[in-house]
């Protein structure tokens, strides 16, 4: 072979290989169910990541609609109708997993509250009686799974953002995501809105007291007899406690 061919031949070689590259299917389109959407997903969603962002995450409807909103918020090629397929198609397919109902002991300090319409649900175990909430897994595109309480499909704040936090500002979140008036609502529905930074204090880092919401202030023996002492000086590092 002469060094003109063998040239030639090294440079179609290099040119191929990028479109070989291109060609080659991500390996997690393989979990998403046959449809016209899963080549809308594959053209969309491989552009700046991996399908498997999109494979092991599991959301409710609403959970869905914002992803596909931050999705298109970040460039996806996808049209408004479009996207709206998609979004059924990732619901139906990637739907929360239910996990066993979450049992809470009732206590003063936590009553066997539940958001309208829920119903309650409680029963006697060992004694003491035990608060059930439906519980979900919910995995977040990468494949970091957490458990989830919810109580009302379809809340009036579960479909919510992206928004915009202003300058100075801080999006605040309650933890108990059906009964919370956090910066989802505006003041004028009663919630916190988006807070400024100058009305933080500081960082809480350690639990000074606790108590099991059976104490009186006017019956300091009952502080405690109320006591959770394992509580006390515990320090806030982000784990759960």
């Amino acid at each position: 072979m002469s060094k003109l061919m063998f040239g030639v031949a090294l440079l179609s070689l290099g040119l191929a290989l990028p479109v070989l590259a291109q060609q080659k299917a991500d390996p997690n389109l393989d979990k998403f169910p046959a449809g016209p959407e899963k080549a809308l997903i594959a053209d969309a969603c491989t552009a700046c990541h991996s399908l498997a962002r999109v494979a092991f995450g599991s959301y409710d409807a609403a959970g869905w609609r914002n992803a596909v909103a931050m999705m298109m918020n970040a460039g996806a090629a996808l049209t408004p109708d479009d996207a709206e397929k998609v979004t059924n198609y990732l619901i139906k397919s990637f739907p929360e997993k239910p996990l066993p109902p979450f049992k809470m002991a009732v206590s003063p300090n936590s009553p066997c509250k539940l958001v309208p319409p829920a119903v309650q649900a409680a029963t006697n175990g060992s004694g003491a009686t035990i608060c059930l909430y439906p519980a979900y897994l919910e995995s977040l595109p990468g494949g970091i799974s957490y458990t989830v309480l919810d109580q009302v499909e379809q809340g009036p704040a579960d479909d919510f953002g992206p928004v915009r936090v202003p300058q100075g500002r801080v999006f605040l979140m309650g933890d108990n995501r059906d009964d919370s008036l956090d910066s989802r609502f505006s003041a004028a529905q009663g919630g916190i809105g988006m807070v400024p930074v100058d009305d933080l204090i500081g960082r809480a880092f350690v639990t000074f007291w606790s108590t099991d919401g059976s104490a009186s202030y006017w019956k300091p023996w009952t502080w405690f007899s109320a006591l959770r002492a394992s509580r006390i000086g515990n320090g806030y590092t982000g784990e759960a406690d």
